[in-house]
């Protein structure tokens, strides 16, 4: 018996010398890449400073982790049994919820109020939204107000119970709607549409491992936007109907996005999806609006289904009002590097999309942006001090971001609201400057490495793009996470 054991584990050994050999020589077996991205590590070159230095044997250390044979797959693996076994996940800020519905801890902190900015900084933000729409209005052009859903809102039955929300708790969104009524700004409130409709709804409106709207959903919301312009322009904008619904059992992209990013073997069960399909029509009757459009990653959901590509004049996009679209599908581009004054002067429509748990920061920056480019008569902005404070309402929103903010202040011994101004100014300097030259540096990075291009041109064509959005996309997502060195 002992020497049956020997000899297993001796086979075991020899297997695990063999294994980098056999990785070589198998070629044709490819593991699908990782979601999410990180920032690939070169092999160093050793000379002697690096070898004093010691940062040859830490940078070769990583490299040699990174190029473990069949990384990607034991990783999934790893998760794979994390999952299934505890209900547990590595990626970062996603939580997995009862039946295997998934959140962003971003939506969940806004459903328990944890970003709650009160009711005076509610009445200033929507005051100074009010302002600018009635300048543009002034201009002719017209401002619009969009309010997408947050799942964790629209999905509470199927949170963690530890998430469980205090019958006195005060958010956001309960205070937008209640203040609202005070402002004429032109507004849907999609997330009050989609609670309505909840249980009424043949299809799912929010996708059990998206963290969007789904296809479907988003559908009604095109359909109400487009009327909702078309009285507010006395216009009548191109005719897009839908024909037909395609059903499948595969959530497409983005549909899946926080499944794709718990990089797991299989595919968790979903609901059947129906997925629109546009008839569309136009004629000398109809008229195409100039639209700049200000929002998150909702818009990529009406981008992908061509949307405003066919009822608009232009496709202009400000993501979080910084990088601008389609320009930087090509080379990154910031709103500090255009004239921001006339491409708003060019607009008939400004459409502001907003997240529920964006809504302490309605615009992401837009409406100071604006307001300073007018009230200046000038074609760039100046950063003002609300700005800034735009910022610390973003991380205060973040628990595990507030967590790494209360460590730093104690290294550092001072307060937390010091260290929060600090990290709130880097985050300004860094997306309002600095994030080009370190989009466009890790842009570099993943093209002049052809084993990362590789995984790139995969993902694109999982996706559906072309492998420079695809590129751009995930030097972006780099350059957003990179944590401040102070």
């Amino acid at each position: 018996m002992l020497t049956k054991l020997k000899n297993i584990v001796f086979l075991l050994f020899l297997i695990t010398l063999f294994i980098p050999m056999i990785e070589e020589k198998i070629q044709q077996i490819e593991f699908l890449p990782l979601e999410g991205v990180q920032e690939k590590t070169k092999k160093p070159v050793l000379d002697l400073r690096n070898w004093l230095s010691s940062s040859f044997q830490e940078c070769y250390v990583k490299y040699i982790e990174e190029n473990i044979p069949f990384r990607t797959w034991l990783i999934r693996l790893r998760n794979q049994i994390r999952y299934s076994l505890f209900n547990e996940t590595s990626a970062s800020k996603i939580v997995i919820g009862k039946e295997g519905y998934l959140y962003e801890q971003d939506y969940i902190n806004a459903y328990l109020g944890k970003d709650y900015i009160g009711e005076e900084s509610m009445k200033s933000r929507l005051k100074q939204l009010e302002s600018l729409q009635n300048t543009f209005k002034s201009q002719g052009k017209d401002l619009m107000l969009v309010i997408v859903p947050g799942k964790a809102t629209f999905y509470p039955e199927y949170l963690p119970d530890r998430f469980k929300r205090p019958d006195n708790c005060k958010t956001n969104y309960d205070l937008f709607c209640r203040l609202i009524k005070e402002y004429k700004i032109n507004t849907i409130d999609f997330q009050k549409y989609f609670l309505d409709n909840k249980n009424k709804s043949p299809y799912p409106l929010i996708p059990k491992c998206g963290i969007h709207w789904s296809y479907y959903g988003m559908s009604l919301a095109v359909d109400s936007i487009i009327k909702y312009i078309e009285q507010l322009r006395n216009i009548n904008l191109p005719d897009l109907k839908i024909s037909n619904y395609v059903t499948s059992e595969i959530p497409q992209n983005p549909d899946y996005d926080l499944g794709n990013l718990l990089n797991i073997i299989t595919l968790i069960k979903q609901p059947t999806l129906y997925y629109p399909v546009y008839n569309y029509y136009v004629s000398s009757s109809h008229t195409k609006p100039k639209v700049l459009t200000i929002g998150d990653s909702f818009y990529w959901n009406l981008y992908n289904d061509s949307i405003p590509q066919r009822l608009f004049d232009n496709v202009q996009f400000w993501y979080y009002a910084n990088s601008v679209y389609p320009e930087s599908f090509s080379s990154p581009l910031t709103i500090s590097q255009i004239d921001v004054k006339s491409e708003i002067n060019k607009q008939d429509i400004i459409l502001i999309i907003i997240t529920e748990f964006g809504l302490g920061n309605i615009g992401y920056g837009f409406v100071d942006i604006a307001n300073s480019v007018i009230q200046n008569n000038t074609s760039n902005y100046v950063p003002s001090n609300d700005l800034v404070q735009s910022y610390i309402l973003r991380i205060k929103s973040s628990e595990d971001w507030m967590k790494d903010i209360a460590r730093k202040a104690k290294e550092a011994n001072i307060s937390v609201d010091e260290q929060l101004k600090i990290d709130a100014e880097w985050l300004l300097k860094q997306e309002n400057s600095g994030l080009n030259d370190r989009i466009n540096y890790y842009v570099n990075a993943i093209k002049s490495d052809p084993e990362w291009m590789a995984a790139i041109k995969e993902k694109a064509e999982k996706n559906n793009i072309s492998t420079e959005e695809m590129i751009l996309k995930d030097a972006t997502w780099i350059a957003e996470n990179e944590n401040p060195k102070q």
